[in-house]
């Protein structure tokens, strides 16, 4: 029988919105880490001073921000076991102080640029305003009793495999579309657009799924039996 504490726990619902939130803010590191090499020297990106082309540059950085992010995103998908108990909040803690320290000093500069796909956001004010809540609620949820919260469920092998031939299959199609056609244009766009839904996905393909509730209800059982 498997320790209750060597099993995969389902993230509580606070834990999903914020992994969720943490996806999203370290679109940063993806983006510039896929599209160096699949772009090539078209591609140009630059946060918070480094700057690189194609994958010259500071390519590193992207890197090792995406192998980070990575790593802290599939830990909290599968539980929230330590050392991402401690790491998750204090990371969140950090991004919440540079941002705000950021804002301050750029005032109505501080902006969001996405060139491909046309976009210029302000952040002065919102940017501070939910990088603090999600430090907050990072914060409030590694203080909680987990035990509490987070259901031991089994893993479900299938569907992690099929996810992960799914991941792999999209990684030609993006190489395609992003090496063909001219920069900023249709299939850059949709490249683009694939390889954000794929960050969003790969730190899920060890996640341990909920697939029939009695069956979660009975490995629960065994476990603390055990």
């Amino acid at each position: 029988m498997e320790h209750p504490q060597s099993v995969p726990r389902q993230p509580d619902a606070l834990l999903r919105v914020l992994l969720i939130w943490t996806s999203l803010t370290t679109l940063v590191f993806w983006l510039p880490t896929v599209r160096g090499p699949f772009d090539g020297s078209s591609y140009q990106w630059g946060l918070v001073g480094m700057r690189g082309t194609g994958l010259s540059g500071d390519y590193w950085f992207a890197i090792l921000g995406a192998a980070f992010a990575c790593w802290l995103v599939t830990r909290g998908w599968r539980g929230g076991r330590p050392p991402f108990r401690w790491v998750f909040p204090v990371w969140h803690a950090a991004l919440a102080v540079f941002i705000t320290g950021t804002a301050i000093a750029l005032g109505d500069r501080m902006t969001f640029e996405g060139a491909t796909v046309g976009v210029i956001i302000p952040l002065q004010w919102v940017a501070p305003v939910l990088f603090l809540a999600a430090a907050c609620g990072a914060i409030y949820w590694a203080s909680r009793d987990r035990r509490s919260f987070a259901r031991l469920v089994p893993p479900r092998e299938r569907i992690n495999r099929s996810l992960a031939i799914l991941l792999l299959g999209l990684v030609p199609i993006m190489f395609f579309l992003l090496r063909s056609g001219v920069p900023h244009g249709l299939t850059d766009q949709i490249g683009t657009i694939i390889t954000i839904g794929f960050w969003f996905l790969l730190p899920r393909v060890p996640k341990p799924w909920i697939i029939d509730q009695t069956e979660v209800l009975g490995h629960e059982r065994r476990s603390f039996d055990a």
